[in-house]
């Protein structure tokens, strides 16, 4: 009886030694995070969290540079601007902020949104924001002066969209399982049934005509750009696929899932090349720098930590 006392009280003893470690621990927030994003040179990285914060990053120690926190305000995406000057940030409060990178000051409040903004994003030549919101409205604003320039309407709630590298189309992932594609030339719009459930994100691919979508029913799926035409599944992943990117300089695309699993696939023969180490962590989103060399993954556990993805292992963790 007494060396089953003295076993339960060392059991007890070595779980309270673990929580104590699992307090003290450093992470990046303090909630979940929401977003993370690298700058045009990889030098510098974004995050956003449920913690209400905004924070800046130095991508090569991973020591924070500068919070931004708004007791009011949860960031759910961000962008930097082509020449690094700016940073925008889509809100749940339906608004999008813009920031000066020298001053951490907001330059401009843009107004046009109606539920969240799920997404904002620079367009490759550098002319043009764009942002998409649950409230089906995709709206297009002028960089000079963050002027509205045209507004886009979904044939649902979008939660997720992507711009071709020379911006003449434009895809919508939205509740519900389908799929808008815009000419952004003609801004004619055609709609496809896509999955059994909502689309969760989509990304288009930077080598060809061709675009990849995902979301609740963790079947990966790619497209033809031009023609809407499905080319095949890939049922990799046991649960919802949240977010997909395809490399810069390879014909390869990542994805990661609630399965806890980030997957990098050949976008050709749709193999995969390698599941990457992530520690078991709970992924919400990530960034890959244009070179290519690195990975930033923000997750469920407050944590955002830095992958090297040739050598497929974590080299760093930012707090």
């Amino acid at each position: 009886m007494v060396k089953k006392l003295f076993l339960i009280t060392i059991f007890l003893s070595s779980l309270l030694i673990l929580r104590g470690q699992e307090l003290n621990k450093k992470t990046a927030h303090s909630d979940k995070v929401t977003a993370i994003i690298f700058n045009q040179d990889g030098s510098r990285a974004l995050s956003s969290s449920f913690d209400n914060t905004i924070k800046l990053w130095d991508t090569k120690t991973c020591n924070q540079l500068l919070a931004i926190q708004d007791s009011n305000k949860i960031a759910m995406s961000l962008a930097f601007s082509k020449d690094n000057s700016s940073f925008a940030c889509g809100f749940w409060d339906k608004t999008i902020l813009i920031y000066d990178v020298g001053t951490n000051k907001i330059k401009t409040k843009l107004d046009n949104h109606n539920s969240i903004v799920r997404q904002v994003v620079y367009g490759n030549q550098g002319k043009y924001l764009y942002s998409c919101s649950e409230d089906g409205i995709i709206s297009i604003w002028n960089v000079l002066d963050y002027s509205l320039f045209y507004t886009l309407y979904a044939s649902d709630r979008i939660l997720s969209m992507a711009i071709s590298k020379n911006e003449d189309k434009l895809v919508a992932g939205l509740m519900g399982g389908k799929i808008d594609i815009w000419d952004l030339n003609t801004r004619k719009k055609h709609t496809y049934t896509a999955h059994s459930s909502n689309v969760l994100t989509v990304a288009i691919s930077p080598f060809s005509d061709e675009f990849i979508s995902s979301g609740s029913d963790g079947l990966i799926k790619v497209w033809d750009l031009n023609t809407g035409n499905n080319k095949g599944s890939i049922p990799y992943h046991k649960s919802s696929v949240l977010q997909l990117k395809y490399l810069n300089n390879e014909n390869s695309f990542i994805s990661i899932s609630w399965d806890r699993k980030m997957v990098v696939f050949n976008s050709k023969t749709r193999e995969v090349l390698k599941v990457l180490n992530t520690n078991n962590l709970q992924l919400e989103c990530f960034d890959i720098s244009l070179d290519d060399k690195y990975i930033l993954v923000g997750s469920r556990e407050k944590i955002i930590i830095k992958i090297d993805i040739k050598e497929n292992k974590i080299i760093q963790e930012l707090y």
